[in-house]
């Protein structure tokens, strides 16, 4: 971080939150931005781009939202009063997901391209599976609802299946 004076018996922000980290598509996310220094503070994105569907509070330096993309995403969030500014910049991976909905009783099959390292798929009603190597993975959701399923590290998926188990 850096900073420039401006005015005379102010203190400049310093940022004194860490960039957010383990951020998944579909899950919603609320990271608090904060710093230190004379107020009142303003946030702004100066470079790069959030990601999709993430938006920062210029007023609280909350980061919100719910990522509709994933992939890797990097931004500099600037906090600015009367005497300076402080940059934070971030850079990270939105781990890939989808949305699945279930009219009633159904099983979901996921196939993978090898995994070379251990992932984790949650499947967004609470359970989880882990997953190394090549292969698929099933689960049974009991009823209708929306899932939001997404993995803890990037995953290759090679086939989706969905069956309403009449």
């Amino acid at each position: 971080w850096w900073y420039r004076r401006k005015k005379r018996g102010a203190t400049p922000p310093i940022i004194t939150s860490a960039a957010p980290t383990g951020i998944a598509y579909g899950v919603a996310v609320n990271h608090p931005y904060t710093a230190t220094g004379s107020t009142p503070i303003t946030w702004s994105v100066t470079a790069g781009a959030l990601p999709t569907g993430l938006s920062l509070n210029a007023g609280t330096g909350a980061l919100t939202g719910t990522p509709t993309a994933s992939g890797a995403f990097s931004w500099t969030v600037t906090a600015t009063n009367t005497a300076g500014t402080a940059d934070q910049a971030a850079t990270l991976e939105v781990l890939p997901g989808f949305t699945v909905t279930t009219t009633g009783a159904a099983t979901l099959t996921i196939a993978l391209l090898t995994v070379s390292a251990s992932t984790t798929v949650f499947w967004g009603d609470g359970n989880s599976d882990a997953y190394t190597g090549t292969g698929t993975r099933t689960h049974n959701y009991a009823g209708a609802g929306t899932w939001r399923v997404y993995f803890s590290s990037a995953a290759t998926i090679t086939a989706l299946a969905l069956s309403d188990n009449k």
